[in-house]
């Protein structure tokens, strides 16, 4: 009688029993007076792979029926569900639930409770070469966590191969393992390595590693132990398929019985997958063994099959490593355009500083006066050109204070602090970098002045408080930054500074976690409206403290801003003509003087913006 299926009954992943069998076979639970599992009855008709108590699986649970031609090779087979109320699981297919019936066509597995059932066909191994094994246990993906089930299956594996070892010869086939992670240095090396790991250990007489790219398998590294052994013809498509299909590791070993006439090209073999981070097979560490002697068959052990799969697993693992290894480069080459150094490295580390959470921060936002006239005095070549170096120049003023560089929009910067990062002193560290942008303007007026024929002009607005920050751009481009009224309030204030004059406008959150006293001057320019706003809000213009002038004019500044809230409109028209007689050039006294005369001066908004 024919048998064309082969059955695997695996508990929790632990292959229990290989056979042979001939459909059709109903498969079930012990019955009184049956034998214990894993048992065939005499007939080949009925399995037993549960004892009797367990309750899980029925005693008439499922029946697989051949619905193929003699002449078929792959015979389709019909998987019958006989429970009364339990269901089956299907590999990719989901549930077969009770009574029902489905066709399919091997290989394919079956989920009962504990158990597993691997349903092949036995015409994928042609008669007279032998009997394909897997290791039980699927290949480790490089980086997973070692389990304990796993690491008992080895230790059994290694107690069960009654193969007897010489002292320190587990100690040099570890360190034969290792080598091949220390001393590779590329994904090509780890195949090289692994080839020659394999030689040395496992004594196979042809080993190589193949590339899986596309479905078409090549040759990356070979080795052979004598010039007698034949090059590596077409590596054996049955076991390549197979080892894909199940991502284990696979020997063949071929029948004792062959006849000696057959024995001219008898070979065991064993391929183990190579997997990448995500569980994909990449490629596959291939041995061959031929037939030593006129009549000797060649084997391929379990536990030799076993130290394959592990040196395999190490090519793997540093092939992965490598991987990873080049994109903590990219990571930290893109980081690094945004952030400073440490906080790249740190970032590197820890990802999910990424992630979006609330924080409390300080924004600023840099934009360059007159843009529009000097981009059409320099044509748009020479534009990109001097953009890309006041960007560069500024950027480097937002790093050296510990910030991160959010954006560029067109002419306007915006950067952060007090994210990823926690950062206690953030509107004390974007005022100093303002006030550093400033200073550079020095810098890019000695490059482009000559062309330009005017210095550069730069208006800034910082605000401080809460809002959510993380990455809003996409996988292909980060964009780490805030989101919220902070960040909006900034944006206004560097808007509010264009139509006042000044160089930096600060919202009263960020002068009010400025150190007292500071390094730092203030003017309290007073109130000011803003669109979208509820209600009008302090606005502040930064200045050096050792500008004497600054200083003379921001303490003239406070004494009017309280005389005009007191409705002391006379008082502070003529503070306002000392002050403009002190500080001629000074934009918001002029503005500040004609609206007084025209009285259109609000004691609870003096600067009644539409800024959006």
């Amino acid at each position: 009688m024919a048998r064309d299926l082969q059955i695997r009954v695996y508990r929790q992943r632990k292959l229990l029993q290989s056979l042979a069998v001939c459909p059709p076979l109903e498969i079930g639970r012990q019955r009184p007076g049956e034998p214990v599992p894993i048992h065939l009855d005499a007939r080949g008709s009925r399995l037993i792979v549960a004892a009797i108590d367990e309750k899980l699986i029925s005693r008439q649970h499922l029946r697989l029926s051949s619905l193929s031609g003699d002449g078929e090779r792959t015979p389709n087979v019909e998987i019958c569900n006989l429970s009364q109320k339990r269901s089956l699981v299907l590999e990719g297919r989901g549930k077969l639930e009770p009574q029902q019936c489905i066709q399919l066509e091997p290989p394919f597995l079956i989920s009962m409770g504990e158990l597993a059932i691997r349903v092949e066909s036995l015409t994928e191994v042609p008669e007279g070469e032998g009997e394909i094994y897997s290791l039980a246990q699927p290949v480790m993906i490089p980086g997973s966590p070692l389990t304990d089930d796993m690491s008992l299956a080895s230790r059994e594996c290694l107690l069960s191969s009654g193969q007897s070892f010489e002292p320190g010869q587990l100690t040099r086939w570890l360190s034969e393992m290792l080598s091949v992670l220390q001393s590779a240095a590329g994904a090509s090396d780890f195949m090289r390595q692994a080839v020659d790991a394999a030689d040395r250990i496992v004594g196979l007489d042809t080993v190589a590693a193949l590339r899986l790219h596309q479905g078409v398998w090549t040759v990356e590294a070979s080795k052979h132990s004598t010039s007698s052994c034949p090059e590596l013809r077409s590596p054996s498509r049955r076991i390549l398929d197979k080892l894909v299909q199940e991502r284990s590791t696979v020997y063949h070993v071929p029948l004792q019985s062959a006849p000696a006439a057959s024995l001219q090209d008898v070979r065991a073999l064993v391929a183990s997958p190579i997997l990448d981070a995500q569980g994909n097979v990449i490629g596959a560490l291939y041995g061959v063994r031929y037939r030593s002697g006129a009549m000797q068959i060649p084997q391929i052990s379990e536990l030799e099959a076993t130290m394959v799969e592990v040196i395999a697993g190490s090519a793997a693992a540093g092939i992965a490593r490598e991987k990873q290894q080049e994109k903590a480069i990219q990571a930290r080459v893109q980081f690094e355009q945004f952030f400073t150094s440490e906080l790249a490295r740190e970032l590197e580390q820890d990802p999910e500083m990424l992630e979006g959470r609330e924080a409390e921060i300080s924004v600023l936002f840099c934009d360059i006066a007159s843009f529009s006239l000097v981009s059409q005095q320099l044509g748009p070549r020479t534009t990109m050109k001097w953009i890309r170096h006041v960007m560069d120049v500024l950027s480097e003023s937002v790093l050296a204070f510990d910030g991160v560089v959010v954006d560029y929009i067109g002419d306007e910067l915006m950067a952060m602090w007090g994210a990823p990062k926690p950062q206690p002193d953030h509107a004390y560290q974007a005022c100093l970098a303002a006030n550093a942008m400033l200073q550079c303007k020095v810098k890019i007026d000695a490059a482009w002045l000559e062309r330009i024929g005017r210095p550069i002009q730069l208006r800034i607005g910082i605000s401080s408080g809460l809002a959510s920050v993380g990455n809003t751009g996409s996988q292909r481009r980060l964009k780490y930054g805030p989101l919220g009224n902070t960040v909006n309030l900034a944006s206004r204030l560097q808007s509010a500074a264009k139509q006042l004059g000044v160089n930096q406008l600060i919202s009263h959150s960020s002068a009010s976690h400025l150190p007292q006293p500071g390094c730092l001057a203030l003017r309290p320019l007073g109130t000011a409206s803003f669109v979208n706003m509820d209600q009008p809000l302090p606005v502040f213009e930064r200045g050096p403290a050792e500008d004497k002038g600054f200083v003379s004019l921001a303490k003239d500044w406070e004494q009017l801003v309280r005389l005009l809230r007191t409705d002391q409109f006379s008082a502070a028209e003529t503070l306002l003509q000392q002050m403009v007689h002190s500080f001629p050039d000074d934009r918001p006294t002029r503005i500040l003087t004609q609206r007084l005369r025209h009285g259109d001066i609000r004691p609870d908004c003096i600067w009644p913006l539409a800024i959006k």
